[in-house]
């Protein structure tokens, strides 16, 4: 439990959609329109997040070639 995950804070509301999405995916539950609703916010929420890791979180630059 000391363990914390390197997951930015804006988002940690991303995994809770995906938590949602399963328990509304339970045999218990079987609401399937509002686990599709949660899924589609989840896989949302990780686009962004994919974005965001791969901008190696800069907010812009140039990239200059050199020539050796």
């Amino acid at each position: 439990l000391t363990k914390v995950p390197n997951i930015p804070v804006q988002f940690h509301e991303v995994l809770v959609y995906k938590a949602i999405s399963q328990l509304y995916e339970d045999e218990r539950k079987r609401d399937f329109s509002a686990a599709q609703y949660f899924e589609q916010k989840y896989q949302k929420g990780l686009r962004e997040a994919k974005k965001f890791a791969r901008r190696g979180n800069q907010k812009g630059g140039v990239v200059r070639p050199y020539d050796y």
